[in-house]
Parts: C-alpha cells; sequence; structure tokens
C-alpha cells in the first residue's frame, strides 16, 4: 500500500510521468485483491480523473455516487482513491 500512497504523492507534486507508471503498476492487483467493498460498477478512472478528485477534496464513488475523498456512499461503494489505496 505504501506505493500507492506514493502515487498521490506524485500527482500532487506535478510528477506524472512516475505517478502514471506507479499507478498502472499498482492499482490494478490492488483493486482485485481488496474484496470488502462491492464489485465497482463504474470504469475506472483515467489520470486526469484521479488528478481532479484528488486536488478538489471529493472523489466519484465505484458506483458513481460523489463522495468525500475518504468516503463511502449509502450503496457502500467507496471512493474510487480510497478504493485503490491512495489514501
Amino acid at each position: 500500500m505504501s506505493k500507492l500512497k506514493n502515487v498521490a504523492g506524485l500527482l500532487l507534486s506535478g510528477d506524472m510521468d512516475i505517478a502514471a507508471s506507479s499507478f498502472v503498476d499498482n492499482a490494478y492487483s490492488k483493486i482485485s485483491e481488496d474484496i470488502k467493498w462491492p464489485t465497482p460498477t463504474t470504469d475506472i478512472p483515467d489520470d486526469d480523473e484521479l488528478q481532479e478528485m484528488v486536488s478538489d477534496g471529493y472523489c466519484e464513488a465505484t458506483d458513481g455516487c460523489e463522495v468525500e475523498s475518504d468516503g463511502v456512499c449509502p450503496h457502500g461503494h467507496p471512493s474510487w482513491i480510497l478504493r485503490m489505496g491512495l489514501i
């Protein structure tokens, strides 16, 4: 999980090449191994969408609801940032 936390720091620092590489290497495996959340019903956000979520402080949940970055919607779906282990 520490590698995924570094991705958020890289996104915020603007080091997009390394952040994108780290994201691709780690996020998909994190999503598939994390079974405590419901199965996502929306597509995984791209790099630009993730960066916007990190900077805005609110995110899309894995079912499309709008939640806080560390939030879970009423349907039990976490924010994408939480699901990916970035926070």
